[in-house]
């Protein structure tokens, strides 16, 4: 997985590449959400257009990102899910009911608003 990251103020938005489920980059994405959480970069959008593939792995990524930016009182919101993303994510898993999910990144980023 190749993660590209750009901010907008206190907004991260992170756009994963590939498969979201490599468990060798599990602890410095979790280690790089905890510097931007402390650093006041509080919400986080990942923009999920160019994930083909999600496995236990990814879906432990995305949880812990949440409570992460929930802790420092902000949140996470996903946008651009689809195919084997959105499956696994919203119909096996079940976390419509936990993350917002949004068509694309500018309605996500609007949400903060």
């Amino acid at each position: 997985m190749v993660l590209h990251e750009r901010s907008i103020c206190t907004l991260t938005i992170f756009t994963p590449e590939g498969k979201l489920l490599n468990t060798m980059q599990y602890e410095d994405f979790r280690r790089r959400l905890h510097d931007l959480s402390d650093n006041g970069m509080t919400d986080a959008v990942f923009d999920m257009s160019k994930v083909d593939r999600v496995n236990s792995t990814g879906i432990s990524m995305l949880i812990v990102g949440l409570k992460i930016f929930r802790e420092a009182g902000g949140d996470l919101r996903l946008a651009n899910l689809t195919g084997n993303a959105y499956k696994v994510v919203v119909t096996t898993c079940g976390l419509g009911k936990v993350f917002e999910i949004y068509a694309s990144v500018d309605e996500a980023i609007a949400s903060f608003q």
